[in-house]
């Protein structure tokens, strides 16, 4: 059967088609009528884009399973195993009222209403309803974005595949396809690819040939946005979250970005109480090298809980310094160089003072010879090879644990168990 032959009337899929709504590669999409009076959308799929028929039952019991405010709801799917349409195949959703984001102009808050949809991306490629399968939808695009009073809803499911099929096909809108689709190998950094070329279509107000060019020279886009549009995968944001996260870092050309935002007030709090409150206590227990032990361990939990807490937990365990550089400077974005020097150089005085007072502490007396000099020194290696634009990830793990705490660790039995006073 042909979908020239579908027309309002005809029962489909225990349906009535009422209104044809779309056309497209796969097949047409209807408003129909349920029996009870209420209405759906019913897209109709050809066979040649349907996965086999085992495929098909997964998918659409995976469906069936979406359960997010950015998502449209799907009923039920299948396919058609006699009759007319034997071999097509069904999608039976919610049917969204709102306009289309196809032809609008530019959007101002478009990272803002993108992010509901990221985030419902997010968890289909984390598999949220698929059983832990990555799922990916294939063709993000302002044609599959409806506009309804509660925000920005994503349709057309019936692209979706499962990352571990071997049918993924090639579908989508070339506008917003990635790069690596045409190859059949791809996966959820595809969408990515395509949440960043809609972003850049509804910040620009442009389409077609015209936003083809700015995917392919993404000046003056947020920095989300940018990288999401690199031909390369692996130099994405692993996430869609990440490509609409608001900021003041935006690309330009020839130059570098703009300063770094001043860092909130809680890092520095969180600091202070780190490292005040154990301060507090061991000038209250005065040398007593047990308590000041117990104190060094408080410190400890203190410090771990922060950076647990700020998703930073394996870098302050191999690198202290290094993550509180990164906190206090507010580093988001690894690419923003000037606020990778910042968190740097907050890194390399964090370190010495470290270094320093972890010292006195474990050999009484302030002594400022060689072990400081020795720290002071291996922080400006570090910041040589920043200024040299190459990586000192290297030096700050390197200098944190092996120098600091085969001192610390040598000696913190003595601390712990002695009883005695300096």
């Amino acid at each position: 059967m042909e979908l020239t032959s579908l027309r309002p009337g005809l029962v489909v899929a225990d349906r009535r088609l009422v209104t044809r709504l779309g056309r497209g590669g796969e097949g047409e999409v209807w408003q129909a009528e349920r029996p009870d009076g209420s209405t759906c959308a019913l897209k109709l799929l050809r066979p040649e884009v349907l996965p086999s028929a085992e495929e098909v039952r997964r998918r659409g019991r995976w469906l069936v399973r979406i359960d997010h405010p950015a998502l449209v709801r799907v009923h039920r799917g299948g396919r058609f195993t006699g009759g007319t349409l034997a071999g097509w195949g069904f999608v039976e959703m919610e049917q969204v009222e709102g306009a289309t984001l196809q032809d609008v102009g530019p959007v101002p808050d478009a990272l803002a209403r993108l992010t509901p949809v990221a985030e419902g991306l997010d968890l289909l490629h984390a598999g949220a309803w698929s059983d832990g399968v990555p799922l990916i939808h294939r063709d993000v695009k302002p044609g599959n974005l409806v506009d309804t009073p509660h925000g920005l809803v994503l349709v057309d499911p019936s692209t979706m595949r499962g990352l571990d099929t071997t049918d993924l096909t090639r579908v989508g809108t070339p506008a917003y396809l990635a790069p690596e689709v045409v190859t059949g190998r791809f996966g959820p950094l595809a969408d990515v690819y395509s949440l960043g070329a809609t972003a850049a279509a509804l910040l620009t107000g442009r389409r077609g040939a015209a936003l083809g060019a700015v995917v392919q020279d993404p000046i003056g886009l947020p920095l989300g946005v940018a990288a999401a549009l690199d031909p390369d995968p692996a130099r994405r944001p692993g996430t869609c979250a990440a490509v609409v996260m608001e900021g003041a870092v935006v690309v330009t050309a020839g130059a570098p970005p703009p300063p770094a935002e001043v860092a909130p007030t809680w890092p520095l709090v969180a600091l202070a109480i780190v490292l005040g409150v154990p301060a507090g206590a061991w000038a209250v227990a005065g040398s007593d090298r047990r308590a000041a032990g117990w104190v060094a361990l408080a410190a400890l939990a203190g410090h771990l809980a922060v950076h647990v807490a700020t998703g930073r937990a394996a870098l302050a365990l191999f690198a202290p310094p290094w993550a509180w550089g990164d906190l206090l400077a507010d580093l988001r974005h690894p690419e923003d160089r000037r606020a990778r020097w910042a968190a740097d150089v907050m890194a390399g005085v964090l370190l010495a003072v470290a270094a320093t007072a972890a010292w006195t502490l474990v050999d009484g007396g302030p002594r400022w010879g060689l072990p400081a000099l020795a720290t002071v020194a291996i922080g400006g290696v570090a910041l040589v090879r920043r200024l040299a634009r190459t990586s000192s990830r290297v030096a700050w793990p390197l200098a944190w644990t092996v120098l600091l705490p085969a001192r610390v660790l040598g000696a913190l039995p003595r601390v712990l168990v002695s009883g005695g006073r300096r």
